[in-house]
């Protein structure tokens, strides 16, 4: 059986990851798919899919669980603040302040951290659990 995705986008077929884990714990591996649909200035964006393997159903082999939009997670539930000596990251009531003077990172132009989204599967579907910032300066 072959199946065509014409609403993936990729920026290269080199940034393409592959794996085969049992990432929601139901007993069978799943395929997941990572595709880099942009990058620069520090920033990755990326496109996960997964597909699970249901050997009972002939009809429904291969079907794709639909992972929650990190960019629309972040929108959501990130605020951000700017200066030219600090950025500030506010997750929930979790607040993250950043000199970004003292390590020589450009405001607008560099990156001080990393937005760690974690999910967990529910109704057929992966759903942000978590959010975290994880700055690279320590």
């Amino acid at each position: 059986m072959m199946r065509k995705f014409l609403d993936w986008k990729s920026a290269s077929n080199r940034d393409l990851k592959l794996f085969y884990s049992d990432i929601n714990q139901d007993g069978a591996k799943e395929i997941i798919i990572i595709l880099t649909t942009g990058s620069g200035t520090g920033v990755s964006e990326r496109e996960v899919h997964v597909f699970n393997v249901d050997r009972s159903n002939i009809n429904k082999f291969i079907y794709e669980s639909y992972v929650d939009d990190p960019i629309v997670i972040a929108m959501k539930n990130v605020k951000t603040k700017l200066t030219s000596s600090e950025a500030e990251i506010t997750i929930g009531k979790k607040r993250t302040l950043v000199n970004i003077e003292k390590y020589g990172i450009e405001p607008g132009g560099g990156s001080a951290g990393i937005i760690v989204i974690t999910y967990k599967f529910k109704d057929n579907l992966y759903q942000a659990k978590k959010i975290d910032f994880k700055t690279y300066i320590q």
